[in-house]
Protein backbone atom coordinates (compact mmCIF):
# COMPACT_ATOMS: atom_id res chain seq x y z
CA UNK A 1 0.00 0.00 0.00
CA UNK A 2 1.44 3.57 -1.03
CA UNK A 3 1.38 6.25 0.79
CA UNK A 4 -0.39 8.55 2.53
CA UNK A 5 -2.30 5.86 4.63
CA UNK A 6 -5.52 6.37 6.11
CA UNK A 7 -7.02 4.27 8.41
CA UNK A 8 -9.11 2.81 6.14
CA UNK A 9 -6.31 1.54 3.65
CA UNK A 10 -4.68 -0.19 7.18
CA UNK A 11 -8.17 -1.83 7.93
CA UNK A 12 -7.85 -3.35 3.95
CA UNK A 13 -4.23 -4.40 4.30
CA UNK A 14 -5.41 -6.00 7.77
CA UNK A 15 -7.94 -8.01 5.93
CA UNK A 16 -5.72 -8.80 2.54
CA UNK A 17 -3.10 -10.29 5.43
CA UNK A 18 -6.46 -12.37 7.17
CA UNK A 19 -7.26 -13.17 4.32
CA UNK A 20 -4.66 -14.66 2.82
CA UNK A 21 -1.56 -15.16 5.02
CA UNK A 22 0.83 -16.27 2.12
CA UNK A 23 0.96 -13.38 1.05
CA UNK A 24 3.32 -10.05 1.83
CA UNK A 25 1.45 -7.11 2.26
CA UNK A 26 3.33 -3.76 3.36
CA UNK A 27 2.24 -0.76 3.93
CA UNK A 28 4.37 1.74 3.15
CA UNK A 29 3.86 4.90 5.52
CA UNK A 30 6.14 7.39 3.49
CA UNK A 31 7.91 7.34 0.37
CA UNK A 32 11.19 6.30 2.06
CA UNK A 33 9.78 3.06 2.86
CA UNK A 34 7.86 2.70 -0.61
CA UNK A 35 11.25 3.21 -2.53
CA UNK A 36 12.90 0.67 -0.79
CA UNK A 37 9.70 -1.94 -1.20
CA UNK A 38 8.51 -1.26 -4.44
CA UNK A 39 11.69 -3.17 -6.39
CA UNK A 40 10.33 -6.59 -4.72
CA UNK A 41 6.37 -6.05 -5.11
CA UNK A 42 4.62 -8.16 -7.72
CA UNK A 43 1.59 -5.58 -7.06
CA UNK A 44 1.09 -2.02 -5.53
CA UNK A 45 -2.10 -0.12 -4.23
CA UNK A 46 -2.50 4.08 -4.28
CA UNK A 47 -1.04 6.71 -6.36
CA UNK A 48 3.13 6.31 -7.23
CA UNK A 49 4.45 9.75 -7.16
CA UNK A 50 6.28 11.36 -10.02
CA UNK A 51 9.64 10.82 -7.82
CA UNK A 52 9.02 7.20 -6.86
CA UNK A 53 7.83 6.74 -10.82
CA UNK A 54 11.05 8.25 -11.44
CA UNK A 55 13.12 6.02 -9.38
CA UNK A 56 11.18 3.09 -10.74
CA UNK A 57 12.14 3.99 -14.66
CA UNK A 58 15.85 4.35 -13.57
CA UNK A 59 16.19 1.27 -11.62
CA UNK A 60 14.99 -0.22 -14.89
CA UNK A 61 16.84 1.37 -16.91
CA UNK A 62 20.33 0.29 -15.13
CA UNK A 63 18.61 -3.20 -14.59
CA UNK A 64 18.31 -3.30 -18.25
CA UNK A 65 21.39 -1.34 -19.30
CA UNK A 66 19.14 1.03 -21.08
CA UNK A 67 21.73 3.72 -22.38
CA UNK A 68 19.20 6.83 -23.74
CA UNK A 69 18.74 9.26 -21.14
CA UNK A 70 14.57 8.96 -20.50
CA UNK A 71 13.70 12.52 -19.98
CA UNK A 72 11.29 13.27 -17.37
CA UNK A 73 8.20 13.82 -19.42
CA UNK A 74 8.46 10.71 -20.62
CA UNK A 75 8.63 8.06 -17.71
CA UNK A 76 5.14 6.64 -17.79
CA UNK A 77 5.52 6.03 -21.38
CA UNK A 78 8.83 4.38 -20.96
CA UNK A 79 7.74 2.39 -18.42
CA UNK A 80 4.30 1.59 -20.18
CA UNK A 81 6.56 0.29 -23.14
CA UNK A 82 8.73 -1.83 -21.07
CA UNK A 83 6.21 -3.48 -19.37
CA UNK A 84 4.14 -4.04 -22.72
CA UNK A 85 7.05 -5.71 -24.01
CA UNK A 86 7.93 -7.68 -20.49
CA UNK A 87 4.48 -9.40 -20.66
CA UNK A 88 4.71 -10.04 -24.75
CA UNK A 89 8.36 -11.26 -23.79
CA UNK A 90 6.75 -13.70 -20.98
CA UNK A 91 3.68 -14.59 -22.50
CA UNK A 92 5.65 -15.83 -25.90
CA UNK A 93 7.80 -18.08 -23.46
CA UNK A 94 4.70 -19.21 -21.71
CA UNK A 95 3.59 -20.42 -25.39
CA UNK A 96 7.01 -22.07 -25.97
CA UNK A 97 6.40 -24.06 -22.49
CA UNK A 98 8.82 -21.77 -20.89
CA UNK A 99 7.11 -20.90 -18.22
CA UNK A 100 8.46 -18.65 -14.83
CA UNK A 101 6.60 -19.12 -11.53
CA UNK A 102 7.71 -15.71 -10.79
CA UNK A 103 9.50 -12.63 -11.86
CA UNK A 104 12.29 -13.58 -9.50
CA UNK A 105 12.82 -16.96 -11.05
CA UNK A 106 16.35 -17.61 -12.91
CA UNK A 107 17.72 -14.26 -11.03
CA UNK A 108 18.97 -16.19 -7.82
CA UNK A 109 16.97 -12.83 -5.93
CA UNK A 110 14.51 -13.31 -2.87
CA UNK A 111 11.61 -15.09 -4.08
CA UNK A 112 12.81 -17.35 -6.22
CA UNK A 113 12.53 -20.42 -5.03
CA UNK A 114 15.81 -21.62 -5.87
CA UNK A 115 18.98 -22.66 -3.33
CA UNK A 116 20.67 -19.84 -2.31
CA UNK A 117 18.93 -16.84 -3.44
CA UNK A 118 20.17 -13.72 -2.50
CA UNK A 119 17.53 -11.77 0.13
Amino acid sequence: MLPPQTETTRQWAARVTAALPALRVVVAEDEAQAAREISQAEAAFGTISPALLRQVCDRICRKIDWTEQVPPADTALFLRDFYTAQRRYLEREQLFGRPRADKFQGTGFKGSGEPGSRA
